[in-house]
């Protein structure tokens, strides 16, 4: 009990002996020297990361539960090089659990009336997921270009084709850490597909298509 009272100054940043520490989450850790507290933070969950760090079905296991840890699931830690090849940055592709849940389940949790459930299922969600790397078509969401969506080689259960909108160099939670990524928005069937691309988007806006580079994003 003696060094429960001596360490209660934690939370002001120092401890017993000089020892300066940060809280994060409810968790002490200690700065070394010569570390900034961002690099003691980023270094300590990247290693407590690397001992815990789980597959995308076993995130999507546990957003499903309830028991999923933190805001965004991990879809890729980089991303695929086929969008990198379009301009896409660099960065790890993270999507909300919320969105994760509101994509797989026709009902839950949430109840707003802004919450759109999906009802894609575990499976072709996961599959989705996958045809990132080769999507039949990537598209430029009006003048935005940091907007795309994907389109993918796959169906909901009503047989309406799949599209994925993302927004690039957005900003996601890894490990504790805010970070720039790009941000899954959703991923759902939509129906009178080609209706939806002949009133959306004109040939500009095919930044891919099928195995040919329209143009670059840039």
């Amino acid at each position: 009990m003696d060094k429960f009272y001596k360490d209660s100054n934690l939370y002001n940043g120092k401890g017993e002996d000089g020892i300066n520490w940060i809280t994060v989450n409810g968790t002490h850790i200690p700065i070394k020297e010569g570390q900034s507290k961002e690099q003691t933070i980023k270094k300590y969950f990247a290693s407590k990361h690397k001992q815990t760090k789980q597959s995308l079905e076993e995130q999507v296991n546990n957003v499903l539960n309830g028991t999923f840890k933190g805001s965004h699931i991990t879809i890729y830690d980089s991303t695929p090089n086929l969008l990198k090849n379009l301009g896409f940055p660099d960065k790890p592709i993270l999507m909300t659990a919320k969105h994760a849940y509101l994509v797989i389940k026709d009902k839950g949790v949430y109840k707003s009336p802004n919450d759109n459930y999906h009802d894609l299922g575990k499976e072709t969600f996961l599959l989705a997921l996958k045809l990132i790397k080769n999507p039949t078509m990537v598209l430029q969401n009006g003048k935005n270009k940091d907007e795309v969506v994907l389109i993918l080689n796959w169906y909901d259960k009503q047989k309406n084709m799949l599209i994925m909108p993302m927004i690039l160099n957005g900003k996601g939670n890894k490990n504790y850490i805010e970070i720039e990524a790009n941000i899954i928005k959703s991923v759902y069937g939509k129906e009178n597909f080609k209706n939806y691309i002949n009133k959306n988007f004109t040939l500009n806006d095919i930044l891919y298509a099928g195995n040919k580079k329209i143009r670059d994003l840039q």
